[in-house]
């Protein structure tokens, strides 16, 4: 066992967890619900180098970490991100390597340098292994319905079909502990909506739709931000991550609508560069070590799907698309919603097709039925060919895929 995992374990022994190449746990320095602090072993150090996340300065922390005998009297802070460390020692392998040629021992030199940048050898897990870790994770928890907490999400749809005032119901339900439609919530969590598009007066006229627990939900938009002397916000930009995550430090829930608003390019016009996205990467993760759930709001393109790089789609865990049946701003908003990924096992019931009908806060959903069960219905009905193909607007090869189905579903195997 390495020293970063020793000292997360024995300081969190209950959510301490590996999260990448590094081990995070709950911060001592603080009232920390969700595991902030991150350790991660450095050469050279005795102590394992952190950051919390929450913004905790490293004296404190490791007064709290000595005062549990879990930091060795050092000259060392530790409080400095791994990165720089290992930039440091790369820094330092490079000038010795130089030295060396200078002096006339070149060959030396450099089989000592390529030595040293050897990896550790790497080994595949045993079933066994990953069935041992799989047992030390809690029961899985659900935030709402078939959205499983510590996901990455994304709900997308053209502009004006509802995408932002599903969200917002879904805000309440998940902070109030209310049930959105027919989506259970076991309990009223943490959220915080981050909006980039609303003013003041726009988005509490939508507030004043729900009767809110103003100990559950938190807010940030352009004005709040402007008032505060705050830069809007930037997703992909690593100083504006840092803000959210120890604004963030306790939240169950972040929802931020809509990407294609606040989404910091790579370079100048290139929000759909592949790049653009894979540097969001570094705040999901940030939120699944934490088992917080991440809801990005965003467009979709002509063909219906997540708007920009595939990266985005990849990267989520869930995505649910939203088709617009009611014309831009009318009520009730009625759309059709359906899940275009679904990384892992759910209800099958509460992924299906639906109907949502939005009015003022309240909402309903109708199940939308599959293309197999009109099938049936109408066999069942006694329609002919004919009459199936002109009732469902299909033509003949899609006809006898769904009777190739229908005549073998029930039967043995």
């Amino acid at each position: 066992m390495n020293r970063a995992e020793a000292v997360a374990k024995a300081l969190d022994p209950e959510k301490a967890k590996k999260a990448g190449r590094e081990w995070v746990a709950r911060c001592p320095a603080h009232n920390d619900n969700n595991p902030s602090l991150f350790f991660k072993d450095a050469p050279g150090r005795e102590n394992p180098v952190f950051i919390c996340r929450a913004g905790c300065e490293g004296k404190d922390v490791i007064r709290e970490l000595k005062q549990r005998d879990l930091w060795v009297n050092s000259f060392d802070s530790g409080e400095v991100h791994a990165w720089q460390l290992e930039q440091e020692k790369a820094e330092s392998d490079y000038k010795r390597l130089l030295d060396g040629i200078k002096a006339g021992n070149g060959e030396a030199a450099v089989l000592d340098y390529l030595a040293d940048k050897q990896p550790e050898p790497y080994k595949l897990a045993t079933v066994l292994q990953v069935m041992g870790l799989a047992s030390e994770l809690g029961a899985e928890q659900w935030n709402c319905g078939p959205i499983q907490a510590g996901t990455v999400g994304f709900i997308a749809a053209k502009q004006g079909v509802g995408k932002s005032m599903l969200a917002l119901g879904l805000a309440w339900a998940m902070s109030t502990g209310n049930d959105f439609a027919d989506w259970e919530v076991a309990r009223p969590q943490r959220v915080a909506l981050i909006d980039v598009e609303l003013n003041t007066r726009f988005l509490a006229k939508r507030l004043a739709l729900y009767a809110w627990n103003p100990e559950t939900i938190w807010l940030d938009w352009q004005d709040w931000r402007e008032a505060h002397s705050m830069d809007y916000f930037m997703l992909g930009n690593t100083a504006h991550h840092a803000v959210l995550m120890a604004a963030c430090a306790d939240m169950d829930v972040i929802i931020i609508d809509n990407v294609t608003f606040c989404l910091d390019p790579v370079r100048p016009g290139e929000l759909f560069n592949p790049e653009t996205w894979n540097r969001v990467k570094e705040l999901t993760d940030w939120a699944k070590a934490g088992e917080k759930t991440i809801i990005f709001i965003d467009h979709t393109n002509k063909s219906g799907i997540v708007a920009g790089s595939i990266n985005k789609s990849r990267s989520a865990d869930w995505i649910l698309l939203l088709d617009g049946l009611s014309e831009p701003g009318a009520n009730p908003l009625e759309f059709s919603m359906r899940f275009d990924k679904m990384r892992y096992e759910a209800d099958k019931e509460l992924t299906r097709e639906r109907m949502v009908i939005g009015d003022h806060g309240s909402w309903r959903f109708k199940v939308i039925e599959t293309q197999a069960e009109h099938f049936a219905r109408l066999k069942a009905a006694g329609f002919d060919k004919e009459q199936i193909m002109d009732d469902m607007g299909i033509q003949k090869t899609k006809f006898h895929q769904l009777s190739r189905a229908w005549s073998i579903k029930d039967k043995p195997d």
